[in-house]
């Protein structure tokens, strides 16, 4: 048979823990805060609520904000510019976009340690490179130059700096 006094202190509640009190004052402050406990709150967060708001800030309401502030007539400026410039900004923005998706996936699907050197070398090949063959002085200005084929050397270092890095992560996941 259990004495009485044990079956009293076992009985008892435990004392609450430092998070279930800081959970109560928090329930004590926000007067509508549901029942639902932290993990359950943090379960919704969604990080793509943080983007929407960000980019939305970064893409849309800072450029009108500044370029009105830094040009004196904004939709003059832009209404004295040509249709073709205007698309290949649009086109070029669009491309910018597709760029940061894939970069986020990118770092997702392959990790900060591969995925870094892959993106950003072919951000820096591709940057490097595409300016000049759009305006059509790639084989003159880069071919035909020693400082294009420095660039070119260099953009070839790169790439290769991106095959060592992949063939690392390829030998980093055999490891594992």
């Amino acid at each position: 048979m259990v004495p009485s006094s044990l079956r009293v202190a076992c009985s008892r509640p435990a004392a609450p823990t430092a998070r279930e009190l800081m959970l109560a004052c928090e329930k004590r402050r926000t007067p509508n805060h549901s029942d639902r406990d932290e993990e359950e709150r943090a379960h919704d967060y969604s990080p793509i609520r943080s983007w929407l708001v960000g980019g939305f800030f970064s893409w849309i309401i800072a450029p009108w904000f500044l370029a009105s502030l830094l040009t004196k007539d904004l939709l003059s400026v832009l209404s004295d510019t040509s249709g073709k410039t205007l698309f290949w900004a649009f086109f070029f923005g669009l491309l910018w976009g597709i760029g940061g998706l894939t970069f986020g996936l990118t770092m997702r699907f392959l990790g900060l340690s591969l995925g870094m050197p892959v993106a950003l070398g072919l951000c820096a090949g591709f940057g490097t490179l595409m300016p000049p063959m759009f305006s059509g002085v790639f084989v003159s200005q880069v071919l035909g130059s020693t400082s294009g084929r420095v660039i070119l050397l260099g953009i070839f270092v790169c790439l290769l700096g991106i095959a060592v890095a992949g063939l690392a992560g390829i030998y980093k996941e055999h490891a594992m």
